[in-house]
C-alpha cells in the first residue's frame, strides 16, 4: 500500500513539471488557467495526502475543484465549445427566456438545429466568453400578442451543379 502511494506522488511530482514546463510554451489564456488549476489539483493532492482528512472533506474538495475546471471551460470563443457544451449553453439560455407558450417546442427546434451543425458557428448565436453565457440568439423573436417565439431562420438550399 505504501509503494502504491509513493509511486502516486513520484507520478503526481512529475506530472506538475511537465505541466509547468508546458505552460511556458502556450498563448491561449483559457488554456493557461485550465493548466494552473490542474497543477493546483495535484498540489492539492500531495497536501491532501500529507494530512489525514476524511472522505466528506477530500470529496468536498474535489467536487469544488471540478466545478471550477468547467467553469473555466466555457470562457472561449462559441467556436471552441464542445457540442456538449453549446447544447448546455443553450439549454439555460432557453429556460431563461420569457416563459411563453411554445417554449418546449422551441428548445426540441433549437437542440435540432444545433445536432444538424446549424449553430456550429457564431453567425446566429452571441456568446459572450468573457460571461461564459449567450446574450442572445439572432433567429428568434417574441411576439407579445401571442405569447410565443417566433423562429425566423431562412435555410438557403444550395444546388451542387
Amino acid at each position: 500500500m505504501e509503494d502504491i502511494n509513493i509511486f502516486e506522488t513520484i507520478r503526481n511530482d512529475n506530472l506538475i513539471k511537465y505541466l509547468k514546463l508546458k505552460r511556458d510554451e502556450i498563448k491561449d489564456e483559457n488554456e493557461l488557467n485550465l493548466i494552473d488549476l490542474k497543477i493546483k489539483e495535484l498540489e492539492g493532492t500531495i497536501i491532501i495526502k500529507d494530512k489525514i482528512l476524511e472522505k466528506e472533506d477530500t470529496e468536498l474538495f474535489f467536487e469544488k475543484l471540478d466545478t471550477e475546471v468547467n467553469k473555466y471551460a466555457l470562457f472561449k470563443s462559441w467556436n471552441r465549445l464542445t457540442q456538449d457544451q453549446k447544447k448546455n449553453q443553450l439549454i439555460i439560455y432557453i429556460d431563461n427566456l420569457i416563459q411563453a407558450e411554445n417554449i418546449d417546442y422551441l428548445k426540441k427546434v433549437v437542440l435540432e438545429y444545433l445536432d444538424a451543425g446549424m449553430l456550429n458557428s457564431s453567425k446566429y448565436i452571441q456568446y459572450d466568453s468573457k460571461e461564459a453565457k449567450i446574450c442572445s440568439i439572432k433567429f428568434l423573436e417574441y411576439d407579445n400578442n401571442t405569447n410565443k417565439y417566433d423562429i425566423q431562420l431562412n435555410l438557403k438550399k444550395t444546388s451542387s451543379i
